[in-house]
């Protein structure tokens, strides 16, 4: 899934719960995760963000001013 520089800015990818949040939307859209090198493949996916409440809790930054 592709991110916007702004949306990676705004979601902490490292954080377990985010991880696991992409994952289970992922395979709720049909992703067949046991399948050995089966990808799927999301461009500007950054409406997850809001949708999942992807949302880093910590310090975010602004960095549009």
């Amino acid at each position: 899934m592709s991110f916007s520089w702004k949306g990676n800015w705004s979601i902490n990818l490292h954080k377990p719960n985010t991880c696991a949040r992409i994952i289970k939307y992922a395979i709720a859209l049909g992703w067949d995760y046991s399948q050995e090198k089966k990808q799927m493949k999301m461009d500007q996916a950054d409406f997850l963000i809001a949708e999942l409440g992807l949302e880093d809790q910590g310090e975010v930054f602004d960095c549009t001013n």
